[in-house]
């Protein structure tokens, strides 16, 4: 048992006897209980208690007189009320560690906490946790509490105010509802501080206690206006990070949707880029054509006909790779913009964005779709007509069947 706790004992003991002055008097039956708590009482610091009249004894019966201790390490409280206004810890923001509350009967640490010392500390605990939040802070003298600085951002027409907070709890205090200091407290521990917009958030209730100050009813006590009107400032708190957070949300839709459009805009003008270079190749195949005609020898034209042909084939299957690579590139565009739109939901604005990226990429998509057919189109021309007129010269009944034709169709 702690020497404070002790000197609780000795009081309990004997009965609680009135408590004035700042110390109890006690004469009648020394029970063993009684003796064992004196002689305990004795050993304890001066700063804890002290007996003013030393214990008498007479018979069966005893007398003294035991002034507790009356400071922030030791203190007997005549109620929670004198607790509020004569301890400088609590309007600090720091819970006192040994006091005891007579009118209550409560021991500092034990169950059952009165409902007023309840409220007292989550005061204190309001006081804490807006001094971690404050700008700045700084103790002040004797039981006057803490000054907190906040400030209110500038208007359209204001310009920014600084805001000074002195916490001072008061009695009149216990009879408000106790604020609910669950978001505050986990906004300021220091496990949070790698969390998303932790910081945003903590600007975010700064301002809402700073414009809770700022108002009019504030200016005669703005401590006790702030605990009063704490709902409205967890009001402004959450609708600031909701009008935040929608921002943002709007802003990253935003740039994923330009970011999208412009990354597979980009993979459409590779793809087009590599079928114009390859149309690059086709003067050579159209070469093929005056060779045949001017060779004598059937077996060289015979071999250029055949380059022709494999030259062909090799871009046709470069053009057909392209077409199926389009295929995936149109794959992926939808796979990217249906979450984007989903998640848009009914915005009309981002509905717009998707509305034109989509229309961009379906007109370069169609772009590409046609110039890639039309070289491969393109790629079998130049080889066919080289067949043809290596047939026509070196096939004399071919020659003879393709003048009939001709003639037929001209008559």
């Amino acid at each position: 048992m702690s020497d404070f706790a002790t000197s609780v004992a000795l009081y309990r003991q004997v009965a609680r006897p009135p408590f004035g002055d700042g110390q109890f008097s006690y004469e009648g039956p020394n029970t063993a209980a009684i003796a064992s708590v004196i002689g305990a009482c004795r050993g304890v610091s001066s700063g804890i208690g002290r007996f003013v009249v030393p214990p008498e004894v007479e018979g069966d019966s005893v007398t003294f007189t035991w002034a507790p201790g009356h400071n922030q390490s030791a203190c007997f409280y005549p109620s929670t009320r004198e607790l509020v206004e004569q301890s400088t810890a609590l309007s600090k923001g720091r819970r006192p560690e040994n006091y005891y509350l007579v009118a209550e009967d409560h021991l500092a640490g034990e169950a059952g906490m009165p409902t007023s010392l309840s409220a007292a500390l989550r005061l204190c605990d309001l006081v804490a946790a807006i001094g971690k939040l404050a700008l700045a802070s700084a103790d002040l003298a004797d039981a006057e509490g803490r000054v907190l600085l906040f400030i209110q951002p500038a208007g359209e027409k204001t310009i920014p105010k600084t805001i000074e907070l002195v916490t001072r709890i008061s009695s009149e205090m216990l009879t408000l509802p106790t604020p609910d200091l669950k978001v505050l407290e986990q906004l300021m521990v220091p496990e949070v501080d790698r969390q998303l917009h932790v910081a945003e958030r903590r600007g975010f209730f700064r301002l809402a206690v700073a414009d809770v100050l700022a108002e009019p009813d504030a200016r005669e006590a703005p401590f006790l206006h702030l605990v009063r009107s704490w709902d409205r400032v967890l009001e402004f708190y959450r609708r600031n990070v909701d009008v935040y957070l929608s921002n943002f949300s709007f802003e990253k839709l935003r740039r994923d949707i330009a970011t999208a459009g412009v990354d597979y805009a980009g993979k459409l003008s590779k793809s087009l880029n590599d079928s114009t270079s390859k149309l690059l190749a086709l003067p050579l195949s159209f070469a093929a054509i005056a060779a045949v005609q001017v060779s004598a020898d059937f077996s060289a034209a015979a071999v250029t006909v055949l380059g022709a042909l494999l030259l062909s084939i090799l871009l046709a299957g470069l053009i057909q790779n392209q077409l199926l690579e389009l295929g995936s590139i149109r794959d992926g565009f939808l796979t990217v913009f249906k979450p984007l739109a989903q998640e848009a939901g009914a915005d009309t604005e981002i509905g717009g964005l998707l509305g034109k990226a989509r229309a961009t990429f379906n007109r370069q998509a169609v772009l590409l779709h046609r110039v890639l057919w039309t070289v491969r189109c393109l790629a079998w021309t130049p080889s066919l007509l080289a067949l043809g007129v290596l047939a026509w010269r070196f096939n004399p009944p071919f020659q003879h069947g393709v003048s009939r034709v001709l003639q037929y169709i001209l008559l």
